[in-house]
């Protein structure tokens, strides 16, 4: 579970063909069960069903996990990115006041 994995999907629109499945005249939106297959296959995980004619079906709740995982890598990114920034802002000052020290110390 992670933003790698999560990035391999690709939202997409569609349209059912079956009344039974979905509107068939409105746009639905959704993962293909076809890309999660590849990252969590159905043998493995239970993200994927199978309806009654051998049609994948994707339980959207399995994706919560991945994504707050995702979110928590995310987060800690940030907050590096954030740590190295502070360094570098502070990084020239810190580097004048130890020239100074040690000019200083040659007087």
């Amino acid at each position: 579970m992670s933003v790698k994995q999560l990035k391999q999907l690709k939202p997409a629109q569609y349209r059912y063909t079956d009344n039974k499945k979905g509107e068939t005249n409105r746009l639905s939106m959704g993962i293909m069960a076809q890309d999660i297959e590849k990252i969590w296959p159905y043998e493995t995980y239970s993200i994927l069903r199978k309806d009654k004619n051998d049609y994948y079906e994707v339980d959207y709740r399995q994706l919560i996990a991945p994504m707050i995982k995702a979110i928590q890598e995310l987060t800690e990114e940030v907050e590096k990115l954030k740590a190295e920034k502070q360094w570098l802002t502070y990084k020239p000052t810190y580097f004048l006041i130890c020239y100074l020290l040690a000019m200083m110390a040659y007087l």
